[in-house]
């Protein structure tokens, strides 16, 4: 049988179409592989791009920086869409007649799938409701702040902080994840991620997850059937729930497409709000540079496969980042004279292209803000007196997490009243290669 599934291969592989690796199990080798060793998988391989033979789809993956741009120029043949109407029925568990609206058309401009993200962009976009969210946000943070516990696990603390201001900024004060059911089901929901998606065996293999899923369904379906998007919720709330239901989604289904997008307004910040914090209080001289700069008056300006370019990959490449790129350098990507530039290409915290992720903006402003209420209201010394984390490890989101719990007190700094407020309101932060070009208009 063996022998038959590797002639299978042979046959079915163009001689245009990347090498194929990991074929020694046919089709279920390189799934081993990958979830054996995450994303070190993909960091050993040196080519510049190969195949994955997945049972009943291609995997192309992208290691050489200089391909990227190329790819990203193919915006139809290369398309998220399909793999979104995937993560629509599969992740998110939408109904048959719900699908048949989502998945319509899925490459096209009036497809769901592009007019979706056009409504979530009109919400997240810099401009007067980027604004609003990020006002929000920080004064919740803020507010949280007054009232701080003096010793925290500080990966979950941050996390929770984060969470709660995030999706209370988005969803108003009828936020569903104020329930502690809801924030419980997230993290069952977010571990069955990869498994819901592959669509293989769910009910077996992602039993919590399922269950999970329906609670926060559930908490929206609550959410919106007590006019909770009338009580001071986003324009992004409003818009993915507005343009869906004028198209004939039924409103569960709706509840179940958020529940699902949950995982992307957080699943990310949380874990780089950690790291954030960690290598500014971990390092002596970072907290100083740091806490200097937050002082200072604000005064700057293919069909049926997946190509996959690996973040992890991008952001371990000597070719992109110097021979130093294994070094925390917290000014690394401060312009400087003298200084040799990094491929900007390469760097893939939010994607890029056609893929880049709408919520970089709102995203990287609430994360520095944290860090800079949090330096100059408070000192965070770890417990033990040590900083490890004890290595870290991979998780369904695009970041890191550490192995283990780092003890810290908060220390407060003084005792006045702090308010935040924002200086350049509307401007956008030149976050990617795109932001340097790209012109934002108001929804």
């Amino acid at each position: 049988m063996m022998h038959i599934d590797l002639a299978v291969l042979a046959f079915t592989q163009d001689k245009r179409e990347p090498l194929s690796v990991e074929d020694w199990i046919p089709f279920l080798s390189p799934v081993i592989a990958m979830g054996s060793k995450g994303a070190k998988f993909h960091k050993r391989m040196r080519l510049a791009i190969y195949t994955l033979r997945l049972p009943g789809s291609r995997l192309y993956i992208v290691n050489d920086t200089s391909l990227i741009p190329v790819l990203q120029r193919q915006v139809r043949t290369l398309s998220i869409s399909p793999i979104m109407v995937r993560i629509f029925s599969h992740f998110m568990g939408v109904s048959r007649p719900a699908l048949d609206i989502m998945g319509r058309d899925p490459v096209e401009d009036h497809g769901f799938v592009h007019e979706i993200t056009l409504e979530t962009v009109k919400g997240l976009a810099p401009g007067l409701n980027l604004d609003d969210l990020n006002s929000k946000a920080v004064s919740i943070l803020n507010a949280s702040l007054e009232h701080a516990p003096s010793r925290v696990k500080i990966f979950q603390w941050a996390s929770h902080e984060i969470m709660m201001a995030t999706t209370s900024a988005v969803y108003g004060p009828q936020n569903p994840f104020n329930d502690p059911a809801v924030r419980a089901a997230y993290y069952k929901l977010e571990g069955g991620l990869l498994t819901l998606v592959t669509g293989f065996l769910p009910s077996l293999l992602a039993k919590e997850a399922l269950k999970a899923r329906r609670v926060i369904t559930e908490a929206f379906l609550k959410y919106y059937a007590e006019n909770g998007l009338g009580n001071g919720a986003s324009v992004y709330a409003r818009n993915r729930y507005h343009y869906p239901i004028s198209l004939g989604v039924p409103v569960e289904d709706v509840a179940r497409m958020e529940a699902g997008g949950s995982l992307g307004l957080i699943s990310n910040t949380m874990p780089a709000t950690f790291w954030t914090l960690y290598h500014i209080f971990s390092d002596p001289v970072v907290l100083k540079d740091c806490r200097e700069e937050v002082k200072r008056p604000s005064a700057r300006e293919r069909g049926g496969s997946t190509v996959l370019i690996r973040s992890t990959v991008q952001h371990s490449s000597p070719t992109a980042w110097s021979q130093d790129v294994d070094e925390f350098h917290h000014d690394r990507f401060i312009k400087q004279a003298n200084k040799a530039k990094n491929n900007p290409v390469a760097f893939r915290a939010f994607g890029g292209g056609a893929t880049l992720c709408p919520g970089r903006h709102f995203a990287s402003t609430e994360i520095l803000a944290f860090a800079s209420i949090i330096l100059l209201r408070f000192d965070i010394k770890p417990v033990t007196g040590s900083w490890s984390t004890e290595f870290y490890k991979e998780t369904n989101a695009a970041f890191r997490v550490p192995n283990c719990e780092i003890d810290v007190q908060l220390i407060p700094r003084d005792t006045r009243k702090w308010h935040m407020f924002f200086s350049e309101p509307g401007k956008p932060m030149e976050i990617s290669t795109e932001d340097t070009s790209l012109a934002f208009k108001e929804a």
